[in-house]
């Protein structure tokens, strides 16, 4: 906290020493172009005004700027924080705060001159401009030393509180101390030689314009060969999110300076880190076994995707934690660790508290001065469990099959019912016993053509899955319109050994969808056809003549008078 207390400091004292000095300096220079005298300076009146001005102006900027680095004794924040979104705000808009107070003091001070010395605005409109013109000059350049000073002592803050924006961008640094520093400089050499001679002629603006261009093509040039070698980074900031190693190595430096060879360094730094890193990740993430790295304490250091689901906890949850939470026998009465070298057959303890068995083997690990363990942990119980879920699972499917609402059943390759769940009942009417052992076809409705033939026959082809619609009869000759999902199982040669499926009643369906075609068709009232029909029909008749060249007549009747008995009568008079 000291550190940036210090900081603080050095901040403030930088603003208050470039606001303090900015208005001398340009009353100096007012001073020396002769734009205002000693006397006019010295006069009681004068200094009256303009202490108190820039004595109750630096105060209020002081009080300003102290304000930001408040959030140091109000948040309690340490070195290596990160700054609050808000505190990034303010620090980011610091050059339109600095130099807007050096822009109330460059036109504040020839006015507050003026009203010193008792003099109206427009006696010396001139004498004003050039003022203004003068203190607007000199207080830019004043203010620049200590600006970049300041810049200094936030870019110190920017390493402590881990900065999440860019404030100030060397391009505009380049631009500030390159092109608009000598352009003042210029300016004000022109305006001296202007006052103290009188004169200001065609040659002394070639000279000026000239000096302005070759500056403003230098700052072109640098800028630009800037940006060139800060593109890399530039698209590596505009990413969204963080950064990956992978990204990363893929900068390439666009200059040969210090930045491009600083992006190469970081590209090739990453590159390997990245390497390491995939490494690393593949041998332990991809290990069937649990890996697990403690130290002498049995704290837990490493924990890998293995053992999470072994033992049910995320490396996040168990690191810093002991092994003893999760293999208490490879510990001794006193919480120590008892290394071993062979293999240990131990039980484990999962975080839902089921206890598991294990076979442990450690090795020693040395980092640096660190003496770390390696176990490798394997499940021996993984073959029971896995019969128990077997067993589990198909009990599940049993369960599944016999109470599902749809008909589920095998064939033999012959077309012979082998199994049916009781859902046959309500189909067929018929028993489980009684459909086994009968082909399929013997169900189907005379009246409908034999898809279900066709299909076991497209199976027994070579065909994977068929699904088909057809109308089967059950055990009271009532028909069913029935929808057929079935698979063909093979053998490693490709031989259909049995055929499965699923089958589903939707007779129900058939009907509504019957109906619903019904109603788009015909009126609910008398059954006639409805405009719907009337229409489509007109329009199949129109094309048939078109293409015949027949003729036909259209024949529109109508009912004088309806409409009255509606109106007088009520609708349901008119609809009898």
């Amino acid at each position: 906290m000291s550190q940036l207390n210090g900081i603080r400091v050095r901040f403030l004292i930088l603003i208050l020493v470039g606001l303090l000095i900015a208005p001398l300096a340009g009353l100096s220079a007012a001073l020396l172009y002769g734009l205002v005298s000693v006397s006019e300076l010295l006069a009681p009146r004068t200094l009256l005004l303009m202490g108190l001005f820039i004595g109750g102006f630096t105060t209020l900027a002081g009080i300003y700027f102290y304000r930001y680095f408040s959030y140091l004794n109000d948040n309690g924040l340490t070195a290596g924080a990160h700054l609050p979104d808000h505190q990034q705000r303010r620090l980011a808009r610091f050059g339109r705060d600095y130099w807007t107070c050096f822009l109330v003091y460059a036109l504040a001070i020839p006015p507050l001159l003026f009203v010193a010395l008792g003099q109206p605005f427009m006696s010396t409109p001139g004498r004003l401009l050039q003022l203004l013109l003068l203190q607007l000059s000199v207080v830019v350049l004043v203010g620049l030393p200590t600006y970049q000073l300041a810049l200094d002592q936030i870019g110190k803050l920017a390493g402590q509180l881990s900065l999440q924006r860019i404030h100030t961008s060397l391009k505009s640094r380049v631009m500030l101390l390159g092109g608009f520093v000598p352009l003042l400089c210029y300016t004000v050499l022109m305006n001296y030689h202007w006052l103290q001679t009188g004169q200001l002629t065609g040659g002394h603006m070639a000279i000026w314009f000239t000096l302005v261009c070759i500056t403003g093509l230098i700052t072109l040039f640098t800028v630009r060969s800037l940006a060139q070698a800060l593109q890399p980074i530039h698209e590596l900031i505009r990413r969204s999110g963080a950064s990956r190693h992978g990204e990363i190595a893929q900068l390439q430096p666009r200059s040969t300076d210090e930045i491009g060879y600083f992006t190469q360094m970081l590209g090739k730094l990453s590159r390997q880190l990245n390497e390491q890193e995939a490494q690393m990740h593949a041998v332990v993430e991809t290990a069937a076994e649990g890996i697990i790295v403690i130290d002498t304490y049995g704290t837990i250091d490493t924990f890998n995707t293995a053992a999470e689901k072994l033992f049910g906890y995320t490396a996040g949850e168990i690191k810093q934690y002991s092994l003893r939470t999760l293999i208490p026998l490879l510990f001794d009465e006193q919480e120590r660790l008892i290394p071993t070298s062979h293999k240990r057959e131990v039980e484990g303890i999962r975080h839902d508290g089921q206890r598991i068995q294990l076979v442990v083997r450690m090795s020693t690990l040395q980092v640096g001065s660190r003496l770390l363990y390696t176990c490798l942990v394997a499940d021996i119980s993984e073959r029971k469990a896995m019969e128990k879920r077997l067993r589990e699972a198909e009990t599940r499917y049993r369960d599944l099959v016999e109470s599902a609402h749809d008909m589920v059943w095998t064939l033999d390759t012959d077309g012979r019912y082998t199994y049916v769940n009781p859902a046959c009942s309500e189909i067929y009417a018929y028993s489980q016993d009684e459909m086994r052992g009968h082909y399929l076809y013997e169900f189907r409705s005379p009246d409908h053509p034999p898809r279900d033939q066709e299909a076991i026959g497209q199976l027994l082809r070579g065909k994977d899955t068929v699904e088909f619609e057809t109308v089967h009869l059950d055990g009271e000759g009532r028909p069913h319109f029935l929808e057929f999902s079935a698979r063909a199982h093979k053998d490693p040669a490709g031989f259909v050994l049995r055929i499965s499926g699923t089958t589903r009643d939707v007779t129900e369906q058939k009907a509504f969808q019957h109906q619903l075609s019904y109603n788009a068709e015909h009126d609910p009232m008398t059954g006639m056809f409805n405009r719907n029909y009337f229409q489509e029909e007109l329009e199949r008749t129109v094309a048939r003549v078109a293409r015949s060249g027949a003729t036909c007549a259209l024949f529109f009747i109508d009912l004088d008078q309806f409409k009255y008995i509606n109106d007088t009568l009520g609708h349901a008079a008119g609809d009898r």
